[in-house]
């Protein structure tokens, strides 16, 4: 027998289903945004998420806390307890505003 054929399909068999969940993001300022989001995402998929709704926040730059945690990355949601109903704060630097093209030079 196929023994890690079989050990996959057990875990696979084992693993509850996920679903999709509209998580509320607060940034330190006080406000509020929602991002649609698998409850078995990562930490580093939600950051993704979160700068695609947000495009000024870069999502390398920033840190989310539940419960007055910081999240690490390879975290899944649901097992760092995170729920529809419950909220992330997002902290972090914001993308750099891209630089004025310089004047052109008048030509002599």
């Amino acid at each position: 027998a196929d023994l890690p054929a079989l050990r996959r399909a057990t875990v696979a068999a084992a693993a509850p289903p996920t679903r999709a969940m509209r998580l509320t993001v607060k940034t330190i300022s006080g406000e509020a945004f929602h991002v649609e989001i698998e409850d078995a995402a990562t930490v580093a998929d939600t950051k993704r998420a979160v700068s695609e709704a947000r495009p000024e926040l870069e999502p390398s730059g920033l840190k989310l806390i539940h419960q007055g945690k910081v999240l690490k990355d390879e975290q899944v949601l649901s097992e760092a307890g995170v729920t529809e109903a419950s909220f992330v704060v997002c902290m972090g630097r914001r993308r750099a505003a891209a630089p004025s093209p310089a004047p052109a030079a008048a030509a002599p």
